[in-house]
């Protein structure tokens, strides 16, 4: 993060406060000097911003396919017949950027696409199997139109039959926002990890083959998920023109040059502090609370725990939802910190309601960085080790979003958290990048289930193939079945006929404050013996 971005600080804005000072009695040189560094560093940030955008959105893209690769996986798409062309069709339609689904070779020829015909296809380039994804990528053309693509291909079983492939077209992969004036100037290109071109920033004014400027400010960025790059240069030229009056100010030299500078410096000074800045000081003041969403048993209605879920309080009082700042906050290396106070959150909120309880569980989110930081296993003893809260009673989930790091040493941290007495979940399975095979070798003692596929539901509740697989896998596995974001009487009745075992989300109750929850845990789970009479049905208030 820039130091611009934390300029708050009293120490900062004196520094700030005094550049803008000797700059204001420089020389001319100087001036102009002053402001195209200025201009150099917002183009950079600039382009690099627009970057990350774009790559983000390829990624994106990429991940919709790989869930519908998976969602047909699982729905055992083995030959050509009507009900696998049926099933191809209905994936097209269900993601925009998959355009092309069929039963592939190993060398990439479609034998039977979503429309039943054998499709062209010449393979530009060959990635090496992923491990995260469990699938093949390559960079292809396709039939005599030659469009490009990224082919996501996932062998079959058995060596030698076919396997199954979802394209995304390069059109679907390079779409990019910017500024119009960037946009004219800037040239853009997707590639391959190997250097293969993958297609063109279409919105960008300048073709991918066209000579690059030699004053530019230019940016390359690596996805971190998938073996694709984005390249992309904006000249320096354009950045200037967009700040043309600094250096009109500049070179009236002197004085004049003096109060532009001098300007500029007051400007910054009011510049809105950076989100990562403010999680800063958020995580300084202990602004980072829970909200506990109750977690019941199917079977009885019973309350068997809750989940603990990040909220930031803000200093007026409003409460601000984590996907607003819980990507920045990975980023900026503020997650750790932050789990640390929600945790001592936890145990000064539940230590007198749940040590009393030790049949209710507590869920508390880790994220992909706790798995890879032994610290964490002796985090978690020092802060719950004096607490009536036994260890048995907490359960950290680790999500199946993003890929961990290190396996090896992931495996190694969640048996340290067992050996605790801790008991580890898989929260949002089925999206991400573990796979399922692994459930078991990581340790694994619980499956929840993500709210996507809850959701599908409600449009066909009798057919649901990767809700049923995943339950029917976590017990042959062992293991405890929770489903998330249940909203409906119907999603629960067929939750309950498939055999999950627990469930959460606003049917029962939404995510609720310390005081609404602890009275709700009063209310169904009194001392000395927890008496649950009929059908337990928790509903938001209002």
């Amino acid at each position: 993060m820039s130091w611009l971005d934390d300029w708050g600080t009293r120490r900062n804005r004196r520094i700030l406060a005094a550049a803008g000072t000797a700059l204001a009695v420089v020389p001319l040189a100087a001036s102009l000097y002053a402001v195209d560094a200025h201009t150099r560093t917002q183009a950079r940030a600039q382009v690099r911003e627009i970057a990350e955008d774009t790559l983000a959105f390829a990624e994106n893209a990429v991940s919709n396919g790989l869930m519908t690769l998976t969602a047909l996986g699982m729905a055992g798409i083995e030959r050509c017949d009507d009900r696998a062309v049926g099933l191809m069709l209905d994936a097209i339609y269900e993601q925009f950027a998959v355009k092309e689904i069929g039963i592939t070779e190993p060398d990439g020829r479609i034998t039977c696409s979503h429309i039943g015909k054998q499709i062209d296809v010449t393979v530009i380039s060959r990635m090496e199997h992923d491990i995260y994804t469990g699938a093949t990528l390559m960079l292809v053309e396709m039939g005599a139109a030659d469009r490009l693509g990224l082919m996501l291909y996932r062998e079959p079983p058995a060596s030698g039959e076919p396997g199954l492939s979802v394209t995304v077209p390069s059109d679907a992969l390079t779409t990019a926002s910017a500024p119009r004036a960037v946009r004219e100037t800037a040239r853009g290109v997707l590639k391959t990890r190997d250097g293969k071109v993958a297609g063109h920033l279409a919105s960008f004014g300048i073709p991918f083959d066209a000579p690059a400027a030699e004053d530019a400010a230019a940016v390359t960025i690596a996805s971190t998920r998938y073996p694709i790059v984005i390249d992309l240069s904006v000249p320096m030229q354009t950045f200037r023109e967009r700040n043309a009056d600094l250096y009109g100010y500049a070179v009236l030299g002197g004085v004049v040059g003096g109060v532009v500078i001098l300007g500029v410096t007051i400007l910054i000074l009011r510049r809105p502090r950076s989100l990562a800045a403010r999680l800063r000081d958020a995580a300084a003041s202990d602004a980072f609370i829970p909200h506990y969403q109750p977690v019941l048993d199917i079977r009885s209605g019973r309350l068997i725990g809750c989940e603990a879920l990040m909220r930031w309080q803000k200093p007026d009082g409003s409460i601000v939802p984590p996907a607003d700042f819980i990507d920045v906050a990975e980023r900026s290396g503020l997650a750790s910190e932050m789990t640390r106070s929600l945790m001592r959150h936890i145990r000064s909120d539940l230590d007198g309601v749940f040590g009393v309880r030790p049949h209710l569980k507590i869920g508390i989110n880790l994220f992909d960085a706790h798995f890879d930081d032994p610290a964490t296993v002796s985090d978690i003893r020092h802060l719950f080790g004096g607490s009536a809260i036994g260890f048995g009673q907490l359960m950290f989930e680790l999500t199946e979003r993003r890929p961990l790091r290190d396996t090896e040493r992931a495996r190694a941290i969640i048996g340290d958290l067992r050996a605790l007495g801790c008991s580890v979940a898989l929260d949002d399975a089925g999206t991400g990048y573990s796979g399922l095979a692994h459930l078991q070798e990581l340790g694994i003692d619980t499956v929840k289930i993500d709210k996507m596929f809850v959701d599908v539901l409600n449009v066909n509740p009798e057919s649901a193939p990767i809700v049923d697989s995943l339950i029917n896998l976590g017990h042959d596995l062992g293991m405890q079945v929770i489903a998330e974001g249940v909203e409906t009487q119907e999603q629960l009745d067929y939750l309950h006929r498939r055999g999950a075992d627990a469930a959460q989300g606003f049917l029962f109750s939404p995510p609720l404050p310390r005081a609404a929850f602890l009275s709700l845990v009063e209310a169904v789970s009194p001392l000395p013996q927890p008496t649950v009479v009929g059908r337990l049905e928790l509903r938001q208030a209002g």
